[in-house]
């Protein structure tokens, strides 16, 4: 099982007493090690209660499809997700460095090496041509939000940080929370799809509720995406960003609250009631013999997990 503590990137700030792991066996979940409880990610419970009429369900089901097609099997197909999450990372983790030093060095070998070790440790076969099209992206991303930041924020609260909603049993980390230049202070989610789209925009309205509900005394007005453009290298770098009011946020947020909690009723549910064990094949057998299998919950393997990095 990989496990994998997330906190608030920036060290100077009052968000990094929440400390919570991302798990991965089969499914993201996070942890909170006291007391223990595990939590189902925020997208994953978003997609179990989404009505199987939903529009924005079928082009789900119809891109996660295609993109077995494309790669091959659901492993592959799996681990081509978790390079795009690692992209994301590295661009948070960019940020951080932008905001504390007001400035960023390029440095293409250096982000060659961290996608190169990226793919390698999720399997990828590597291709030169595709690991230089990721660090050309990784740089025209960074360049983008660095203009975002110019046109528009005054300070920066928090990067990657986690926000919990107890009744929905959800977690997720926020990418980015900012208090913008006109005085707002805002939750954003940095995306580097091609298109904004409502799925998008009913994540960010939950992500917000929940900052609110964690973070009490540092709410939020508002609430969306930016999302870095592709731009002409000899032009000034370009963004799209889409901020909604509470209004939005609350009406997009409820409606996505009554789907998650008709979910939570139902004994089956996929994100409320899942198996949370991890099953491994151990030791050698001989031919004819049963498998070994030991099976672990989750608070077993997390155990085991802080004893081997302490």
């Amino acid at each position: 099982m990989n496990i994998e503590l997330i906190q608030n990137l920036l060290t100077q700030s009052q968000f990094r007493d929440i400390l919570m792991y991302r798990a991965n066996f089969g499914r993201r979940s996070y942890i909170k090690p006291q007391p223990f409880k595990v939590y189902s990610g925020l997208t994953g419970g978003m997609s179990a209660s989404t009505f199987r009429g939903d529009m924005a369900d079928k082009r789900l089901d119809s891109w996660k499809k295609t993109q077995v097609e494309i790669y091959g099997s659901v492993e592959k197909a799996d681990a081509m997700l978790e390079s795009m999450a690692y992209f994301g990372s590295a661009v948070h983790e960019a940020l951080v460095d932008i905001w504390n030093s007001q400035c960023f060095e390029f440095d293409s070998d250096k982000a060659r090496e961290m996608f190169m070790e990226s793919d390698r440790r999720l399997g990828l076969t590597h291709n030169e041509s595709l690991v230089s099209q990721k660090v050309l992206e990784y740089h025209m991303a960074i360049a983008s939000l660095m203009q975002f930041i110019y046109d528009e924020v005054s300070d920066i609260l928090a990067i990657e940080t986690m926000a919990i909603c107890e009744e929905l049993i959800l977690a997720t980390p926020i990418d980015l929370t900012c208090t913008l230049k006109d005085g707002r202070r805002v939750s954003l989610n940095i995306k580097t799809s091609s298109q904004i789209n409502d799925h998008h925009l009913n994540q960010a309205a939950m992500e917000a509720v929940m900052w609110n509900e964690t973070y009490p005394e540092y709410q939020v007005v508002g609430s969306g995406i930016i999302r870095p453009k592709s731009w002409k290298l000899d032009k000034v770098p370009t963004y799209d960003l889409k901020i909604m009011k509470m209004d939005e946020v609350n009406e997009r947020a409820r409606i996505m609250r009554k789907k998650m909690i008709a979910c939570l009723e139902d004994p089956e549910s996929s994100y409320a009631n899942f198996d949370q064990r991890e099953r491994i094949f151990t030791g050698k057998i001989k031919l004819g013999e049963a498998p070994k299998i030991v099976t672990k919950t989750i608070e077993q393997a997390f155990v085991e997990s802080q004893q081997v990095n302490q």
